[in-house]
């Protein structure tokens, strides 16, 4: 079926104007579909930066850090991490005489609240959950170790 339009004097086909309106429509959808999965993996900001293992506030189940300036009360050694923007994790370890020994790894999110942490040199996965995550506070729980 054809149209005429009364200005130009040139026949529009009515199918046409209705499939590209609705591959326009496809393709909206389909890159916003795309945007939300893309968001769904992010994580905060806040996660970033180096923490200390903060046990005089750990609960059942979960543990609690800050960040490395934070004033701890006084105590022998603490363990720690440092996740980074470019995907590397570096686990502090307590070593003998109260130090810290590097363990290098990396990170990836999961989803919102997880994120998953490799040691290939150790050969361990670690899935862990963040359960609450300010500036210089944050909480986790290790979900999963294989």
């Amino acid at each position: 079926m054809y149209l005429i339009d009364k200005t130009l004097k040139t026949p529009v086909v009515n199918e046409m104007l209705y499939l590209s309106k609705g591959f326009i429509i496809f393709v909206m959808l389909v890159l916003s579909a795309q945007t939300c999965l893309k968001e769904e993996k992010r994580v905060s900001k806040d996660i970033l930066g180096h923490w200390i293992h903060s046990f005089e506030e750990d609960s059942v189940g979960s543990k609690t850090y800050r960040f490395s300036s934070y004033k701890f009360p006084a105590s022998r050694a603490r363990g720690g991490f440092e996740i980074k923007a470019n995907g590397e994790f570096i686990k502090y370890e307590i070593a003998s005489q109260d130090g810290n020994i590097k363990v290098y790894g990396s990170w990836q999110p999961i989803d919102l609240n997880k994120i998953k942490v490799t040691f290939p040199a150790h050969n361990i996965i670690d899935t862990v959950k963040i359960v609450a995550v300010t500036p210089g506070y944050l909480k986790v729980q290790l979900a999963t170790r294989t």
